[in-house]
C-alpha cells in the first residue's frame, strides 16, 4: 500500500511494507503539535554573573552586598567596636544625681546660690524682679483702677467702658503735656509749636507779628494774568519795546485760531479763504452706498429664467402637485412579511414617539399594534381565544366574527382588535337589557 507524504514543497512516497526501504531523505525532526507547545526550562544565570543582577542582589532574606565584595568571605564574630564603660557608670547612677538627704540638698543650694538664675528665678517660685507689691494687692484687692463695669453694664453704659467720658480729675497737667511734647511731639490740635524763645527781649509778639518779607507792589491775580495775557482787563501798563523785537514776536508767535503772519503783504484773500489742498478731491461713496450698492429695484429682481433650463429638450413641465423623489415613509409599497434586522426602511408601521414613551403592556413581550390589527381566519382567532381562556360558544363566535369581518371590510378574516371591540359592544347591550 502506497501513499504520499508532504514535507516542505516536495512529496515522498510512503509504503506500509516494512521490508522495503522508503525512498527519499528522512529526518529526525519532531514537528508534532505537542513538541511545538512544549518549552524547555530557561537556563539559569551563571554563578559568576549572579552578583551583577538585581534579582539576585535584592533577593528576599539575603543581605544586600556590592558586587565587588559579593564573593568575599564573611568574617566570623560580631560586627562593630565594643564600647568599654567604667565600672559603676550606669543609667541609675546618672538619674540619682540629686542629693537625697537634707544636708546634701542644703549643700547643693549653697553651691547654686552664686548663680543669678537661681536668685532671680528660684526653683518652684515665680521670678523675682525686685518689685515691692503693696500688701493685699492681687489677693485682697485686684490690680488696676476700678471702672464700675458692672454698674455701667446694668445702666446700659457699656460704651463708656471702651470710650470713657472726660474726667476733670484725670485731666492732663501742663507739666505732663510739656513732657509728652518733648518725648513724642504730641501737640494738641491747633496748638502752635513753641521752642521756648524769649520774645520779651526782642519786643515781638508772636501771636500778632507777621514773619517774612512784604511785597511793596500790591500785585494780585498773578496766575489769572499769566493765563490771559491778551485780556485788556488784566493787561498791565503799556511798555515801549524795540520794533525789531515786536516784528520777531509777531512773526514767530502762533496765535490760537488765527493764521501765522509771515509778512507777505496784503494779499486780499476773502474771509472764508482756506489754504492747502483738499483731502477729498472727488466725491467718494460712503458706507451706505457700499452696503446697498447702485442697483435699482428692477435690477435687483431675480432673473425670469431662474430655475428653468436653457437647453432645448431638457425642460420638464410638471403639474403643481407633482412631488419628486422617494418618500421617507414608504406607504406606496407593502411591508415584507418578515423584516430583516438590516432593513431600516419605515413602512408606516413603526411606533411613533407616543408609543415609545408610553409603550403598551404587551410590548415587552414582543406584541405590538400590528399584531392586533392583522387579519386572521376563524381557526387563528379560535386558537388565540382558547389560549387566552376566553370562553365563547359557537353561535356567539360566529355572530361576532361576521360583524367584525364586515367592519374591517375583509372576507373570511378580521383582526383581533375589532373582534374584541364587537364582543364588548354585545356584552354592553345585553347588560342594558
Amino acid at each position: 500500500m502506497l501513499g504520499t507524504s508532504q514535507m516542505g514543497s516536495r512529496a515522498y512516497a510512503v509504503t506500509s511494507d516494512h521490508h522495503i526501504r522508503a525512498a527519499g531523505v528522512t529526518t529526525n525532526f519532531n514537528e508534532t503539535t505537542q513538541a511545538c507547545m512544549t518549552w524547555e526550562d530557561r537556563p539559569s544565570t551563571p554563578v559568576d554573573i549572579q552578583k551583577y543582577r538585581q534579582s539576585t542582589v535584592h533577593e528576599p532574606g539575603q543581605t544586600v552586598r556590592h558586587w565587588g565584595v559579593a564573593a568575599d568571605p564573611v568574617p566570623k564574630g560580631t560586627f562593630g567596636v565594643k564600647s568599654v564603660s567604667l565600672e559603676g557608670e550606669n543609667v541609675a547612677s546618672y538619674l540619682k544625681c540629686y542629693p537625697e538627704t537634707d544636708l546634701g540638698q542644703w549643700l547643693n543650694d549653697r553651691k547654686e546660690h552664686i548663680y543669678a538664675s537661681a536668685q532671680g528665678e528660684p526653683l518652684g517660685r515665680s521670678c523675682n524682679r525686685g518689685h515691692r507689691i503693696p500688701g493685699g494687692l492681687g489677693t485682697a484687692r485686684p490690680f488696676g483702677i476700678l471702672s464700675g463695669a458692672q454698674e455701667k453694664e446694668a445702666a446700659c453704659l457699656a460704651r463708656q467702658i471702651t470710650f470713657p467720658d472726660e474726667d476733670p480729675e484725670n485731666e492732663e497737667t501742663p507739666q505732663a503735656h510739656e513732657l509728652y511734647v518733648r518725648s513724642h511731639g504730641a501737640y494738641a490740635p491747633g496748638e502752635q509749636r513753641t521752642r521756648g524763645y524769649d520774645w520779651k527781649k526782642t519786643g515781638v509778639d508772636p501771636a500778632r507779628y507777621t514773619f517774612g518779607a512784604v511785597d511793596k507792589e500790591d500785585y494780585r491775580d498773578g496766575v489769572k494774568k499769566a493765563l490771559n495775557a491778551e485780556d485788556p482787563s488784566v493787561a498791565g501798563p503799556p511798555k515801549i519795546i524795540d520794533k525789531k523785537v515786536d516784528d520777531l514776536l509777531t512773526t514767530c508767535t502762533d496765535v490760537l485760531g488765527k493764521p501765522k503772519i509771515v509778512r507777505h503783504g496784503d494779499r486780499r484773500f476773502p474771509e472764508d479763504m482756506t489754504f492747502g489742498n483738499p483731502s477729498i478731491k472727488f466725491q467718494e461713496d460712503g458706507v451706505d452706498k457700499l452696503i446697498t450698492g447702485y442697483y435699482s429695484l428692477e435690477e435687483q429682481q431675480p432673473d425670469v429664467d431662474l430655475g428653468l433650463t436653457l437647453r432645448e429638450g431638457w425642460r420638464n413641465v410638471a403639474p403643481d402637485d407633482k412631488v419628486f423623489g422617494v418618500p421617507t415613509v414608504r406607504l406606496d409599497i407593502p411591508a415584507p412579511p418578515t423584516r430583516s434586522v438590516a432593513n431600516m426602511q419605515n413602512y408606516g408601521n413603526d411606533p411613533d414617539a407616543n408609543q415609545l414613551i408610553h409603550p403598551t403592556g404587551t410590548a415587552i413581550r414582543g406584541v405590538n399594534e400590528e399584531h392586533y390589527l392583522k387579519g386572521r381566519t376563524k381557526e387563528e382567532l379560535r386558537g388565540l381565544l382558547l389560549t387566552s381562556n376566553v370562553d365563547l360558544n359557537d353561535k356567539e363566535f360566529e355572530e361576532i366574527f361576521r360583524s367584525s369581518s364586515e367592519r374591517d371590510g375583509m372576507k373570511d378574516r378580521c383582526c383581533i382588535n375589532t373582534f374584541m371591540k364587537t364582543r364588548f359592544k354585545n356584552l354592553a347591550e345585553s347588560m342594558e337589557l
